[in-house]
């Protein structure tokens, strides 16, 4: 029996993300990957050390990346220019749109904050998602394919695969493997082996590659090489048959030119700036875990970040989805493991983002009134200078030199801060702020991190009684771990942050600019929940609204469209306006029944709204251009909570 080829492993390969771990960046938290990666070799003129698949940055990156490592059946030169959001992380030689020059670029907008919304790959989730595509990403502000990825707010969704179902009559090795995220299910669906490269071929990739080189820089007139390479071939008609499974089909040989520009990765190097072309990467083991729907919803939207390092495990205990309690620890670690490489790759990929967000698959953001308090507080927070800070808009003044009412001036343009750069903005950590055994946090619905905040979280600890949040986000689920998962906070995602934020204060007064981190505390009737767990009226102060259903999104898209002016609108004597309000919406409701009649979720479980308030109950208020919502000059009241080591801080204040 002849032996089977010997296979390089994928630790030994460049990642399928194709990151550069570079030698000298005072801000990366991997530089010893590059020490221990070069030490003891002899360095060529030009090199490049890549992450492997045993890096959180190799595991972590545009799911088109994760595709394209594992099959030739997505046109990676037609898609990649259009996830142009990639502008920002690859820089201005990102290829354009269509093909046209660098110079025919436009100039883009630089982002203020960019969020990651973690979610499973489920049909539930995807009504969800596509209910928050539909109403509050399409707000002005938000960066998406229909305005070229060129707004202040970029949202990427973040995926890993789910976790495959265990037969009844498995082993109890196979049971505890799937339990642990490790598990493979059928061949064509598992860590996809075949595509790694035997020695073999590794070694007749490197000689076409390094004569492709010595051509192209006249060196010598060898031509390329051709090898055999192994790539998965999709099913027919995998985008609109059977989209619940894989689309992944079987791994097929092929003879290609190592170098030619017809190679994937040949182009990669190009349009990604790359200094080495690789001869192979690791293949994204999950990637054919994933849905055919997930694949085209990827292909679609372009805002999808694929973790490789995991499965999504299924719960173990009876929550469903909107309920209050936990999924059980498998899961609830799973979902801190995705928090932390979501900040681990936000971190390093935008490097000029002062801002990273966490949202909810869930959750509804009144984006336009979001963005206009973090600029004002940011742009009011001085050292030294107490509260309250200089008005955001101007206040206008009628002919009696009184200010004008709200309902005066409803169409004033919103004002848009000069930015800031990234080492002068503030250290916030800003949210729905809550309590537990006097550490201070915010709520999971969504919470934003300065980046020198990210940074404080993924460097590895400088006491020896702190864990390493990076490498328990690497590593495999494993009940042996269960105490320390819980001494490190992974069973509450947004408790982990505030508990290693306060373990590492000190840390955190090294890196930010004014030795301090700023607590933004936002109440319930601004950041709340609906159904159950902390509920409040949704009314004009809502800005976050979390365990939304589908026909919620919907309806509050609405509410915040129409919600300033039912106060002010003319009626007839003996009219109500609150009344009117209700039978407009009413009206509306129904109409929206008839165009989602099966595919929306929750039109008859609405949440409780209130349509008016009077002049004196809510502060002026301005019309964002574009998004016709009302944008309120809240207030915020300078804060601190000793008990809470909450030094210095801000809270909402109406």
């Amino acid at each position: 029996m002849l032996c089977s080829p010997l296979r390089i492993g994928a630790g030994f390969l460049p990642s399928w993300t194709l990151h550069v771990v570079e030698k000298d960046c005072a801000d990366c938290t991997d530089r010893q990957t590059h020490d221990s990666a070069v030490e003891g070799v002899e360095l060529q003129p030009q090199h490049a050390v890549y992450a492997t698949s045993s890096a959180p940055l190799g595991r972590v990156g545009p799911m088109l990346l994760a595709m394209t490592s594992v099959t030739d059946d997505v046109n990676v030169r037609t898609e990649l220019p259009q996830w142009e959001w990639l502008r920002h992380v690859y820089g201005e030689g990102f290829p354009t749109v269509g093909g046209a020059g660098e110079g025919a670029a436009q100039p883009r907008t630089p982002y203020l904050a960019v969020m990651g919304i973690p979610s499973t790959d489920q049909p539930a989730r995807a009504a969800l998602r596509e209910a928050q595509r539909r109403t509050w990403l399409t707000y002005q502000e938000v960066a998406r394919t229909e305005n070229h990825f060129d707004a202040a707010l970029l949202a990427l969704y973040v995926f890993a695969a789910v976790e495959p179902k265990v037969a009844p009559n498995a082993s109890e090795s196979s049971s505890a493997s799937a339990h642990n995220g490790t598990s493979a299910a059928e061949p064509r669906r598992g860590r996809l082996s075949a595509l790694l490269p035997t020695t073999a071929e590794y070694k007749a990739a490197t000689e076409a590659l390094l004569a492709a080189t010595a051509q192209a820089e006249g060196i010598d007139d060898l031509a390329d090489e051709g090898i055999v390479q192994r790539r998965m071939e999709l099913r027919r008609d995998w985008n609109i048959a059977a989209v619940e499974d894989t689309p992944c089909a079987e791994v097929v040989s092929r003879r290609v030119t190592v170098g030619a520009e017809t190679s994937a990765l040949s182009y990669l190097s190009g349009a990604l700036s790359l200094p080495v072309t690789p001869a192979f990467t690791s293949p994204a083991e999950y990637v054919c875990h994933a849905s055919s729907a997930l694949w085209q919803e990827a292909l679609t939207h372009r805002n999808v970040v694929w973790i490789d390092m995991m499965t999504d495990r299924r719960p173990t205990t009876n929550k469903t989805l909107g309920d209050i309690g936990n999924w059980g620890l498998p899961v609830e670690v799973g979902m801190s493991q995705k928090l932390i490489l979501w900040l681990e790759y936000a971190y390093h990929a935008f490097k000029d983002v002062p801002f990273i967000i966490k949202g909810d698959d869930d959750s509804y953001m009144k984006v336009p009134q979001f963005l206009s308090d973090v600029r004002y507080v940011r742009n009011g927070v001085k050292r030294g200078r107490f509260p309250p800070p200089p008005p955001r808009h101007p206040v206008m003044t009628g002919a009696g030199g009184s200010p004008t009412t709200q309902a005066a001036t409803p169409r004033r343009v919103v004002h848009n801060y000069d930015r800031l750069p990234v080492d002068r903005t503030k250290c916030f950590y800003w949210g729905s702020g809550r309590r537990m055994l006097g550490v201070r946090f915010n709520a999971g619905m969504l919470f934003m991190l300065h980046r020198r905040l990210a940074q404080v979280i993924l460097e590895p600890p400088q006491s020896s009684s702190d864990a390493d949040l990076r490498m328990l986000a690497v590593a495999d689920y494993s009940n042996d771990r269960r105490s320390l998962y819980r001494q490190a906070g992974l069973h509450h995602e947004d408790v982990m942050i505030g508990v290693t934020l306060r373990n590492r204060y000190n840390r955190s007064m090294e890196l930010c600019d004014d030795e301090t981190i700023w607590y933004v505390k936002e109440g319930y009737d601004r950041f709340h929940d609906l159904h159950r767990g902390k509920l409040n009226t949704v009314t004009w102060s809502t800005v976050v609204a979390h365990r939304c259903r589908p026909a919620d999104a919907y309806f509050l898209h609405y509410y915040f469209q129409n919600e300033y002016s039912a106060s002010t609108v003319e009626i007839a004597r003996g009219d109500d306006r609150e009344e009117l309000a209700i039978e407009a919406a009413a009206e509306w409701v129904a109409e929206q029944r008839n165009a989602f009649p099966d595919s929306v979720p929750g039109w008859d479980d609405l949440p409780s709204v209130l349509w008016t308030h009077g002049a004196s109950a809510a502060p002026e208020y301005v019309v964002a251009t574009g998004d016709d919502v009302a944008v309120y000059n809240y207030s915020y009241q300078y804060w601190r909570d000793s008990s809470t080591f909450v030094w210095n801080g801000y809270r909402s204040s109406r």
